[in-house]
């Protein structure tokens, strides 16, 4: 099966097996219970396939996506079924990655013995300065 064929995409052991047992599939409108009675109602998203295998991805219709262990849930309701034009971000390699700096700030150093920083004052490019006690 391709990936363009697959009805769990990015889902590998125990949450696939899961899934499968339980009927949904990722793009799955679902109404989920979770052991402890709570209810998630939202849309099963596709997983990063370097991401675990123990968590299933839900998008609720408030916008928050929320991962549910797969041992924590009871059941699941399959409302209905509406496939999205969705890529999953890839992690991005390189020095760079996670870190964003945006012109003319530059990381501020502070010494423990000097109290804190002062916003605004000239003397930096910035815009900071280290507070002297």
């Amino acid at each position: 099966m391709t990936a363009n064929q697959d009805k769990l995409k990015g889902y590998t052991g125990r949450a696939r097996s899961r899934l499968s047992e339980l009927g949904a599939l990722v793009w799955s409108e679902v109404r989920l219970t979770n052991d402890a009675g709570s209810l998630f109602e939202g849309v099963v998203l596709p997983r990063s396939e370097t991401l675990d295998d123990e968590h299933v991805v839900i998008k609720m219709r408030n916008g928050y996506n929320i991962g549910v262990h797969v041992d924590r849930i009871a059941a699941v309701e399959v409302l209905g079924y509406k496939e999205a034009v969705y890529k999953i971000p890839e992690k991005r390699r390189g020095p760079l990655s996670g870190f964003v700096m945006r012109r003319r700030i530059s990381p501020a150093r502070i010494p423990l013995s000097s109290g804190g920083l002062k916003c605004g004052a000239p003397q930096h490019p910035g815009g900071f300065s280290i507070a002297r006690p």
